[in-house]
């Protein structure tokens, strides 16, 4: 168990490093590269990715009280800034750290959406705002979908469109909570053994605009 924790951590730590010595762009060079990009250069597009790999790293943080691992977190935020990349058109007055977030949000809120028993079948756009909404929420409603109150129970009906027993079933689900927490870093009762998560040993590096 000791091994396999140390060579995850070896993993996570090669990965940040790699992420970390990516240099941000400048303006002129974001647009040089977007360009080859839309014409076909791998190379310019792998760079770009690389470069703002650090975004997808502080977005997926934001989703971890989900209780899904952080590595998915950040594989599905790059599937995202992959997106963006592809999408980016460089002539707009707008910086691809800008335009990305937006693909890379989306991409993790998928994932989160698609891992969750509560929102697996049939799970309309309002029903995923929802869900969303409430995870936010949920130590307020830790007692189970009464605990939300009639009135904000039919708030919540009317703002986003949904039946009132569809935001009751959801909070109710999500009251239950039927994915556990990953447990945080630090000590635990004696002989527990103590848990972390990889992304706790990243330096929060805001790269300038």
């Amino acid at each position: 168990m000791k091994k396999g924790r140390e060579s995850r951590f070896s993993l996570a730590a090669n990965y940040l490093r790699e992420v970390r010595r990516q240099p941000m762009l400048s303006r002129e060079e974001e647009r040089a590269l977007a360009a080859r990009s839309r014409a076909g250069d791998h190379a310019a597009s792998n760079r770009l990715v690389l470069s703002h790999l650090r975004f997808v790293i502080k977005i997926a943080r934001t989703y971890r009280s989900f209780g899904l691992p952080m590595a998915d977190l950040v594989q599905a935020g790059t599937v995202g800034l992959i997106q963006a990349v592809r999408r980016f058109n460089p002539e707009r007055d707008t910086r691809l750290s800008t335009y990305a977030m937006w693909w890379i949000r989306a991409s993790i809120q998928e994932h989160v959406v698609r891992s969750w028993s509560v929102v697996r079948v049939s799970t309309t756009a309002a029903q995923k705002a929802l869900f969303l909404h409430l995870r936010k929420f949920r130590a307020d409603i830790a007692e189970g979908a009464d605990a939300l109150g009639d009135e904000v129970a039919h708030n919540l009906s009317r703002h986003f469109g949904l039946p009132l027993r569809d935001v009751l079933s959801t909070a109710g689900r999500v009251a239950r909570s039927d994915w556990s927490l990953n447990a945080p870093a630090g000590a635990r009762g004696q002989g527990e053994e103590v848990r972390e998560d990889w992304i706790d040993h990243v330096r929060d590096e805001r790269p300038t605009p």
